[in-house]
């Protein structure tokens, strides 16, 4: 690695991160809103679909720190719904 200078600060990025909300996404999913939750049998409330988002982001907040990613970028191609839930999970992760 180049050495230090006052101008440039090197980190481990990843600016190419789908969500599940991507329509090429592959793996489990957090429940979406008129989806049936499995644990029920029942359609999804809101609430529901909120806390499966937030769980979905948080697991994804400790594997970028886990790989010591410091900065990440969504790229799902058709919305940024999943973005707020990314951004509390890592105002949470930060907080201390």
């Amino acid at each position: 690695m180049p050495a230090p200078t006052p101008f440039a600060f090197w980190r481990k990025c990843d600016f190419q991160v789908h969500t599940p909300r991507d329509p090429n996404w592959k793996g489990a999913r957090p429940l979406g809103v008129g989806e049936t939750n499995p644990a029920t049998g029942a359609a999804a409330s809101i609430e529901e679909v909120e806390i499966s988002r937030a769980d979905w982001a948080e697991t994804f907040g400790a594997n970028c720190a886990e790989k010591g990613l410091q900065a990440v970028a969504l790229t799902d191609h058709h919305e940024m719904v999943m973005v707020r839930y990314v951004q509390q999970a890592i105002a949470e992760r930060t907080r201390w």
